[in-house]
């Protein structure tokens, strides 16, 4: 997977960073999680109760979220993350972040700053590296412009084999003034729709402050 993290550091690398504004989202109230930086963050995606089983190697919906932040390169990032997963810093290639990991191993979400390299657009700078990745049968199966996210932003979505098993990856680049964000989330391929909805709700709510 080393080779993974190398190509969302060096895409990021080419963009800016930016904000998503938070969005209300209709219907009850959902229950919160009160976050290490003294936050809480609405269960916008589905969870699992606590304690309850699930089948050894399956990844599964986390217990609940908790509002995160990463402060580098002249902003502040925040948004929902899982609570129950690990967690592991990014400071490789000038990265700033974090790397979440599920309880299975199949799920990873991550969230990284790094420093702008120029002023091109995030579907600029994407085209431009696209060519140098190299991950064994990466195909790309979506790029998509996401209007009205700061200077400019694209989700790029792929799959790939890794040791024998399909995964399928989505990751928000966005690009704005001094500072470059990706929010990143890969799992297995048969599972990847089923658990969209973890980095859904993250991106929903990501917020990108001057810092």
């Amino acid at each position: 997977m080393r080779q993974l993290g190398l190509v969302v550091v060096v895409l990021a690398a080419a963009l800016v960073a930016c904000t998503s504004p938070p969005e209300r989202v209709s219907g009850a109230p959902a229950p919160v999680t009160v976050g290490p930086n003294g936050g809480t963050a609405p269960a916008l995606g589905p969870t699992r109760p606590p304690g309850s089983a699930t089948p050894a190697g399956v990844p599964q919906f986390p217990t609940g979220y908790e509002v995160f932040e990463v402060t580098g390169h002249g902003v502040r990032a925040r948004l929902t993350v899982p609570s129950d997963w690990s967690r592991t810093p990014i400071t490789h290639d000038g990265a700033v972040g974090t790397q979440f990991v599920d309880p299975s191993g199949a799920q990873k979400f991550r969230v990284e700053i790094l420093a702008r390299v120029d002023s091109r657009t995030a579907r600029q700078g994407f085209e431009a590296y696209e060519p140098t990745v190299r991950l064994r049968e990466y195909r790309r199966l979506d790029l998509v412009d996401v209007p009205g996210v700061g200077e400019s932003a694209v989700d790029w979505s792929f799959s790939f084999t890794d040791d024998h098993d399909p995964r399928q990856v989505v990751d928000r680049m966005l690009v704005q003034g001094s500072a470059a964000v990706a929010v990143y989330y890969s799992t297995t391929q048969r599972d990847f729709e089923r658990l969209m909805p973890i980095w859904q709700q993250a991106v929903e709510r990501l917020v990108i402050e001057s810092g």
